[in-house]
C-alpha cells in the first residue's frame, strides 16, 4: 500500500541538560520524521558541549552543527549560542557535556521539518492497483514517502503538458542513476551552468569526449589545480600577446622537439651537462674569481706562454704594454731572478767600522739584499773580521745577519748570492749596517746588491 505523509510540525523545546555542573550524557531528543534540529546552548563559564546523533538508538557519533550567529561549522560548542543541524535519517540527537571546568551548562533542543506543511485541500490523490499516485497540486511542494521495502516501491510523477518536472536541487547536489546522461546547455558561457565530474565517476572510463558544433564557441576547460595532462603524441600550441603575460608551457624531459628559450634576464641555470657546437668565431672574456690583493681562495688556474727557440731575441714592447710569457720548446719558462730595479753599492774602508749604515731606509720601507762581496787588499798585514746585517742602530751579532767572516786574510775575500735570489729582508726602518776590525796596512772593500720594497 502506498501513502502520502505530510511532514510533522516542529516538536516542543526539550531540555537535554539542565544547569549541570559536570560532564554527562544528558537526555536525547527523538528526530524520526524530521530533517533538522535546533540546539539552544547556555554555558555560564567554561565547558564543552559535543553534539551527537544515532541512527540505531545505541551507537552515537558526532553531529556537525552550524552556529547561527556566524555560520561556522563544528561538532562542539564552547560558548553560548544557537546551533542548527541536519538530522535526516537520525533517530535521536543529544548534547553531551564532554568537558567541564566551571559554571553551569544548559542545553535545550527541538526537531523541525525541512519542507513546509500543505493543506489536504491542495492535494488530490488516487490509489490504483499498482500503487500509482497522481498529484495535481499546482505550486506547493509535497513530500511523498514509499514503504521501507529496500527500494521495491516505485513512485511515478506525471509531467505537465510541456513535459517538465520540477526537481529541488537537494542543497546544490543531485545524484542521477543513469549510465547514459545527455546534457544540452545553452546561453552565454559566462552564465552557463557548470558540470563537474567526480574522480570516482570517471573510474574505468576509456575517454570523455566534449563535442562542440562547428563554428560554435570554445569549450571552457578548468585547469585542475594548475595542472592539465594531454595525451597527444603531437601537440601544436600557437600563442599570442606579449611574452610577459603569456602562459608558460613545461616540456617533458624526454621531449625531442626544438624549443626557443628566453634568457631569463640574461641568466640561465642548467642542471646537467650541456654540449655546445661552435659556429664561427667566439669571443670570450675570462677573468679570475679572486681580485688582485684579495685573500686567496678557490682552485689554481693553469697558465701558458709562447715558445721561443734558444738564441732567439723576443721583440721588445713599450713600457706598460702587455707582453708574452716566454717558454722554451720543452715548456720550461725563461725566468730571471731579482727585481726590475736592483741597486748595487760599494764602499771602501781603511779603518775600523762600528754599526756603520751602508744603506738606509725610512719607516715604511724594507731592504732586500740579493748579493754581497767582501774583499781585503793584499797590503793588509792582519786578518780583518767582518759582519753585516739589519738594524735600526746596531749591527746584529746573530739574528738578521746577511754576511759574516771571523778574519779575512790579506788579498782574499768571500761572496754570498749571485743577485737572482734573496739573502735577507730587513724589517721596516732597519738599515743595512756593518762592523769590521782595522784593516791594518790596507783596506776592506764591500759591494752589495739590493732593492727596496714597501711595508
Amino acid at each position: 500500500m502506498a501513502s502520502v505523509r505530510i511532514p510533522q510540525a516542529a516538536t516542543n523545546l526539550k531540555t537535554l541538560q539542565s544547569a549541570v555542573a559536570a560532564t554527562g550524557i544528558g537526555v536525547s531528543l527523538e528526530t524520526i520524521g524530521h530533517s533538522g534540529a535546533v540546539f539552544d546552548v547556555i554555558i555560564s563559564d567554561t565547558a564543552t558541549v559535543t553534539f551527537e546523533q544515532t541512527t540505531d538508538g545505541m551507537t552515537y557519533r558526532e553531529l556537525q552543527v552550524a552556529n547561527s550567529a556566524d555560520g561556522t561549522v563544528s561538532t562542539t560548542a564552547t560558548a553560548s549560542g544557537t546551533y542548527v543541524a541536519s538530522v535526516s535519517g537520525c533517530e535521536n540527537v543529544r548534547g553531551r557535556v564532554s568537558a567541564y571546568t566551571g559554571g553551569t551548562v544548559t542545553v535545550k533542543a527541538r526537531a523541525v521539518p525541512n519542507a513546509p506543511s500543505i493543506a489536504l485541500a491542495d492535494v488530490e490523490a488516487s490509489i490504483s492497483g499498482v500503487g500509482e499516485i497522481n498529484l495535481d497540486a499546482a505550486d506547493d511542494e509535497v513530500a511523498v514517502y514509499g514503504s521501507d521495502d529496500g527500494g521495491t516501491t516505485r513512485i511515478i510523477v506525471k509531467t505537465d503538458a510541456g513535459g517538465a518536472v520540477q526537481i529541488g536541487d537537494n542543497s546544490a547536489s543531485l545524484t542521477v542513476d543513469n549510465p547514459t546522461l545527455s546534457v544540452v546547455g545553452g546561453g552565454a558561457e559566462a552564465t552557463a551552468q557548470r558540470v563537474t565530474l567526480s574522480d570516482e565517476s570517471l573510474a574505468g572510463l576509456e575517454a570523455v569526449t566534449v563535442q562542440n558544433a562547428s563554428g560554435a564557441s570554445a569549450v571552457n576547460v578548468q585547469d585542475g589545480g594548475n595542472s592539465l595532462t594531454v595525451d597527444n603524441a603531437a601537440l601544436s600550441v600557437v600563442g599570442g600577446g606579449t611574452e610577459a603575460t603569456a602562459q608558460r608551457v613545461t616540456i617533458a624531459s624526454d621531449s625531442t622537439g626544438v624549443i626557443s628559450v628566453d634568457d631569463n634576464s640574461s641568466s640561465l641555470t642548467v642542471d646537467g651537462t650541456v654540449a655546445a657546437t661552435q659556429s664561427g668565431s667566439w669571443t670570450a672574456a675570462v677573468a679570475g674569481d679572486v681580485a688582485h690583493d684579495a685573500s686567496d681562495s678557490g682552485n689554481p688556474v693553469k697558465v701558458g706562454g709562447k715558445a721561443v727557440a734558444h738564441g732567439a731575441t723576443p721583440t721588445e714592447v713599450a713600457a706598460n704594454d702587455r707582453t708574452q710569457w716566454y717558454f722554451n720548446r720543452a715548456g720550461v719558462p725563461f725566468v730571471i731572478g731579482g727585481h726590475p730595479n736592483v741597486v748595487s753599492i760599494s764602499a771602501t774602508y781603511t779603518s775600523a767600522q762600528t754599526d756603520t749604515a751602508l744603506v738606509t731606509v725610512g719607516a715604511s720601507s724594507k731592504i732586500v739584499v740579493t748579493a754581497v762581496m767582501v774583499t781585503c787588499s793584499a797590503a793588509n798585514t792582519v786578518n780583518t773580521s767582518f759582519r753585516m746585517g739589519f738594524g735600526t742602530a746596531n749591527t746584529p751579532a746573530t739574528a738578521s745577519i746577511v754576511a759574516r767572516h771571523p778574519g779575512i786574510p790579506a788579498g782574499a775575500g768571500f761572496t754570498r748570492g749571485d743577485g737572482s735570489g734573496i739573502l735577507g729582508v730587513g724589517a721596516d726602518n732597519e738599515d743595512l749596517r756593518l762592523t769590521c776590525s782595522v784593516p791594518t796596512g790596507g783596506a776592506i772593500d764591500v759591494v752589495v746588491s739590493y732593492y727596496l720594497v714597501g711595508s
